[in-house]
């Protein structure tokens, strides 16, 4: 009897009759940055014991970039962040080059692919999707592209009881 034949036979005996499998990782939402002349051409949250965020792009700037720094944003159902990585890729990526990273689990034995991942804590929470954008891009002259910064929103302030109007007196007959 193999290992997989005993698991199974005892998952059965306990009265365990359905193994849920892995769930499958959630949805990239790239954001496009035309001015940063990167584009992200494909994202991949790759699941394991350690995660792994991916990303694979192509420079479309006339030089070589030496740094892409990307921000993955965990999101949860209503569009809500409550998680945030930053990866900061350095090396030499030529003009109109394909830059690859992982697309999943079998791509983990090549250096070049994983190179373009990074490390990612998913064990406190799951988001439902994860937003990638890129916030900086570096030249080999030099150049420096920064995204522009999001205005962050201010809540609307709540009126307080002694702010509300005073009641109408009532008429008197």
């Amino acid at each position: 009897m193999t290992a997989r034949t005993t698991v199974i036979t005892v998952l059965f005996a306990l009265g365990l009759t359905h193994v849920a499998a892995a769930s499958d990782p959630p949805p990239m939402k790239i954001v496009p940055a035309p001015a940063s002349q990167i584009e992200i051409t494909n994202a991949t949250l790759v699941p394991g014991t350690v995660s792994s965020e991916c990303v694979s792009f192509v420079n479309h700037a006339p030089q070589a970039a030496k740094r892409v720094v990307f921000v993955f944003t965990k999101l949860d159902a209503n569009g809500v962040a409550f998680g945030r990585d930053v990866f900061d890729r350095r090396g030499s990526f030529d003009p109109n080059g394909t830059v690859e990273g992982m697309r999943s689990g079998r791509d983990m034995f090549s250096r070049s692919k994983v190179a373009n991942c990074h490390d990612t804590d998913m064990n406190r929470r799951t988001p439902d999707t994860i937003r990638v954008e890129i916030t900086t891009v570096e030249l080999a002259d030099g150049t420096v592209w920064q995204a522009p910064l999001m205005p962050t929103a201010t809540p609307s302030p709540v009126p307080s009881p002694t702010d509300a109007p005073a009641p109408e007196p009532a008429s008197s007959p």
